[in-house]
């Protein structure tokens, strides 16, 4: 019994063959691809059509948003890679996170300085993964600590990053007051993004342009709950 997987690389061979035995120079036509329920095989349809449809997009640093192929519906903002690290960069300002999520933040390419990227490879290989941990998690105040303590590394591989400082100063301001409007929220968490230099000083992909901008349209819908007349605190 062919199985999901069997069916989309049927179609994308189908697509392949049927562009391939198009008329020389004539206008590109247009396919289209039903599925039941796109979300949740959106990420092996591209899986598959990378690889049969569009091979150059394979390396890991592709572009992926030349594909020659579009879903009708965009991904969510949480399954967006950078957004995912914003929200995983803000949990870390007021509660622990999990090593394995903390390592991967120091490492990405939308936090912080591409000129630290090294230096944080080596903190996270030769010193965040070596420390014993009774619970393996950290809050930003023991990475500021584990930063300030390195040791064993010759001084041109300790990893200093540049951001660190001002997002510590931002979250110790945060903390002077329990609760805020949901405007005052959406401020405070752009101001604290943009001191950890988010989303990154890499030129960004179209792709890439087209999150951050969604993700700043909705801050400005967050602020708009100030109808409520509410405050809340950083949770919530």
């Amino acid at each position: 019994v062919p199985s999901s997987r069997d069916e989309i690389v049927f179609a994308a061979r189908w697509i392949r063959q049927f562009f391939c035995d198009r008329v020389p120079h004539s206008s590109a036509p247009r396919v289209a691809v039903l599925l039941p329920n796109v979300e949740e095989s959106r990420a092996e349809v591209e899986s598959v059509f990378r690889e049969i449809l569009a091979p150059e997009l394979q390396p890991i640093d592709a572009d992926n948003s030349a594909a020659p192929w579009e879903f009708t519906a965009g991904a969510p903002l949480l399954a967006q890679p950078m957004v995912d690290d914003a929200l995983a960069f803000l949990h870390l300002l007021h509660r622990p996170i999990p090593i394995e999520r903390l390592s991967a933040l120091l490492r990405s390419p939308f936090i912080g300085y591409s000129s630290d990227l090294l230096a944080a490879a080596r903190f996270d290989s030769q010193v965040l993964r070596r420390r014993p941990y009774l619970i393996p998690e950290l809050d930003l105040d023991g990475l500021t600590r584990m930063v300030q303590q390195q040791s064993g590394l010759n001084r041109g591989a300790l990893f200093r990053p540049g951001w660190l400082k001002a997002v510590n100063d931002g979250a110790a301001r945060l903390r002077t007051l329990a609760s805020r409007s949901y405007a005052e929220w959406a401020e405070a968490v752009r101001a604290l993004l943009r001191a950890a230099n988010w989303p990154g000083d890499r030129p960004p992909t179209p792709s890439e342009f087209a999150t951050a901008s969604a993700w700043d349209a909705t801050l400005d819908l967050l602020a708009t709950l100030d109808f409520r007349g509410s405050r809340v605190g950083c949770s919530e």
